[in-house]
């Protein structure tokens, strides 16, 4: 039964945020794509596309020399796959943020159903908008993960309301996305069941156990082999200052509207930062990145719940000041990621280099410049890459130090000066050809 009319509010309101959100950070994501400031996960994921298109589900990456799909990369990528080689890589990062606005299509309509007034409706989607997770996993990256959003955005939603086959099935939307939503899945079980939903708790649960098993039998490994967990933290760091700099701007959105019984729904989104904080590298744990993005659905199921619940209202306007003053330095932030790519003044100098490669010429190139040659061949990282292989094409930025070890790029550049085909030079940006193998760097 549909709530009174004066809790519905402005039926357009959600389209409003979800078209919002998807074009902006869709906007922000296409404008650093061309000026080759995208994040690092991007070419390996282009690659990957490319190579599904062409070669089909066994294809297997020249980035990282693994299978793509299956342990190693979610069966979303099949799809997207398609998806790029009908409409380029543009149209791939516009539905990825337009994924994330349907988000809070689900997220308002459970609003409705729970008949939250429309004026704190209103909070939560300048809350959404807002929300810096969000648009730092939109728009630094490309990446399936985030695909999951609005598929567990949807299954949360569903199965509070008992609509438990809807449910499931989105959380095996999720599950193509990536295997965290396993874990998830059990968290989200438990969070249903303190909610007084025990069947949709338990089918929850019972779904997660299941598709485990399921994918232990296809894969051959453990949980912790599909989460790619180490064995032992990465960093010990993880568990000092930076874990609560990473816990804090995650959680401050939140409980910056106070505490409720709603609260309960960061269950999830503590389990999957517990698995960051236990992997311990910068990306994991770092608040801007597509590593938290399995989180982002239930702090921000959290924090509707919490408006809705209405004690705190009277602080809105400071808590949507928090949020302004964290999308301030979220911008900060973006505006500071000079070793992502090249300045301003370099671009032209960067788009001639890559030009210089021939169509289907294996290439050996930095992250930056790798996503937009990923269509023409066998790409290799300039960092990880054992051996240049014959016949290769060596893009490489002489000011680029991302990644790579202090005082390890002058003798290889030397080197290369030495022994290949210079192509092109200027502005810091060589172009080398290999006419024999090399040892990479």
């Amino acid at each position: 039964m549909m709530p009174p009319e004066e809790y519905q509010g402005s039926a357009a309101w959600r389209v409003v945020v979800a078209v919002a959100v998807a074009a902006l950070t869709g906007l922000v994501s296409l404008v650093r794509y061309e000026l080759f400031r995208s994040g690092t996960s991007l070419p390996y994921y282009v690659q990957a596309l490319h190579a599904l298109a062409e070669r089909g589900p066994w294809a297997v990456s020249s980035w990282s020399g693994q299978p793509i799909l299956g342990l190693h990369g979610p069966l979303i990528l099949l799809p997207m796959a398609y998806v790029m080689a009908f409409g380029g890589l543009g149209l791939v990062l516009v539905l990825q943020a337009v994924a994330v606005g349907i988000g809070f299509v689900y997220l308002d309509d459970w609003l409705v159903a729970e008949a939250v007034p429309w004026p704190r409706r209103r909070i939560v989607g300048w809350a959404y908008l807002m929300s810096t997770l969000l648009w730092g996993m939109v728009a630094q990256d490309l990446h399936p993960v985030v695909l999951a959003v609005p598929a567990l955005m949807a299954a949360a939603t569903l199965l509070d309301r008992r609509r438990v086959a809807a449910g499931l099935v989105a959380l095996t939307a999720g599950l193509l996305c990536g295997y965290t939503v396993l874990p998830v899945a059990l968290l989200l079980g438990l969070v249903l069941a303190l909610r007084h939903q025990p069947t949709a708790g338990a089918a929850a649960a019972l779904w997660a156990v299941a598709a485990a098993l399921v994918a232990r039998s296809a894969t051959g490994v453990g949980l912790s082999g599909l989460l790619g967990l180490p064995s032992h933290p990465f960093s010990v760091a993880a568990a000092g200052s930076h874990a609560l700099l990473y816990l804090g701007y995650l959680l401050a959105p939140v409980l910056v509207f106070g505490v409720s019984r709603g609260t309960v729904w960061l269950v999830p989104a503590l389990g999957v930062m517990a698995l960051n904080l236990w992997v311990g590298t910068a990306a994991a744990t770092s608040p801007f990145a597509v590593g938290s993005a399995m989180a982002a659905p239930f702090l921000l199921m959290a924090l509707a719940a919490t408006v809705a619940d209405g004690r705190f209202l009277r602080w809105s306007r400071l808590s949507l000041a928090v949020y302004v003053l964290m999308f301030i330095v979220f911008l900060g932030h973006e505006a500071g990621l000079r070793h992502d790519g090249p300045p301003v003044g370099q671009l032209t100098a960067v788009a001639d280099a890559l030009a210089v490669v021939p169509p289907h010429a294996p290439v050996v190139a930095v992250p930056y410049t790798a996503a937009h040659l990923a269509d023409r061949g066998e790409v290799l990282p300039f960092i990880t890459a054992k051996v240049w292989p014959r016949g290769s094409y060596v893009v490489v930025d002489s000011t680029y130090t991302a990644s790579i070890p202090a005082g390890a790029l002058p003798p290889v550049l030397a080197r290369l000066k030495r022994e290949a085909k210079i192509k092109y030079a200027y502005e810091g940006m060589w172009v080398f050809y290999l006419p024999h193998q090399e040892r990479g760097l």
